[in-house]
């Protein structure tokens, strides 16, 4: 009935141990006397918006629609499973990391460096590499997976090499998941910091979800057939409240990404080269929309 400790992904051992001896050292007296935001409300939303990188992996399932098993199902599935587990783990490390010592003696340092403090040595670094590498290696797995088969279609448009779209004998396309790999290594390769890499991705990522948000709000007027026929059963009030909710939390990222990273003009540099290079395909390529004919005529009309 329960999965042995034996057979869980060490990943998840080293962050269960880290909660264990966060609890282990917990004091209600470490934060006595401290105010419930100690940097405001917009060192919080600073918090959300750097730690969104490691907690955004599980929105990548949206796009394994053509390789998953009753993506109708499987899909919606995994994606809230996945956000509520995710948000679960998050929520107890972070107890465990901010009640175990005053906040004098944990300002500025990272989990690493907290699970030194109070954990021994081999399960500190066992932490550190099982735990905090891990998670963010995962994330940048799910984002190369998810970012395989857009660079596929490039590639079959003429707008990348050729090679690109290629496979080997299982199926497996090698050549862009090495180019993947090797993008994803450059930044390791420079020094450059990872928070600032972060948010160089995800500044264009939070405006293309604004736009595309905004666009979506027409769904159910433009598709009126597909909406009537659609698999998830709400209302059109609550989807664009939905998408609108997702509009402002973007937009939020999107200032606070900007303002927390250095290379503010690499940021904008790569924010200007996706929006560029979008026009440029759709404008001078032969890209195939999906039901890009069924959406004019709905526009005509």
């Amino acid at each position: 009935m329960f999965l042995p400790v034996t057979k869980l992904p060490p990943r998840y051992i080293a962050l269960a141990l880290f909660v264990v001896y966060g609890l282990l050292h917990y004091s209600p007296s470490v934060y006595a006397g401290e105010p419930m935001l100690i940097q405001g409300v917009s060192g919080l939303v600073m918090a959300i918006a750097l730690m969104s990188y490691t907690c955004n992996g599980f929105q990548y399932v949206v796009n394994m629609g053509k390789s998953a098993d009753k993506p109708t199902r499987n899909i919606p599935l995994a994606f809230c499973l996945s956000a509520l587990v995710g948000a679960a783990i998050y929520a107890f490390i972070g107890f465990a990391a901010t009640h175990a010592f005053p906040y004098a003696d944990i300002a500025g340092k990272n989990l690493g460096s907290i699970a030194e403090m109070m954990m021994p040595n081999a399960l500190s670094k066992f932490f550190i590499i099982g735990g905090a590498l891990f998670a963010l290696g995962t994330s940048l797995v799910e984002a190369i997976v998810s970012a395989y088969r857009p660079l596929m279609a490039c590639s079959r448009d003429g707008w990348l090499p050729s090679v690109l779209n290629k496979t080997n004998a299982k199926g497996t396309p090698t050549y862009v998941l090495i180019l993947l790999f090797l993008l994803g290594a450059v930044p390791i390769l420079l020094g450059l910091d990872l928070g600032d890499v972060a948010t160089i991705c995800l500044f264009p990522g939070a405006i293309v979800k604004i736009i595309v948000n905004l666009y979506a709000l027409s769904v159910p007027t433009r598709f009126k057939k597909e909406w009537d026929n659609r698999t998830m059963r709400i209302s059109a009030g609550l989807y664009k409240t939905l998408l609108l909710i997702s509009c402002f939390a973007s937009l939020v990222l999107a200032v606070f990404y900007f303002i927390s990273n250095d290379l503010k003009a690499i940021m904008l540099g790569v924010a200007v080269g996706v929006f560029v290079y979008s026009f440029l395909c759709l404008k001078l390529g032969h890209i195939e929309v999906e039901a890009k004919k069924e959406y004019t005529e709905s526009s005509a009309n």
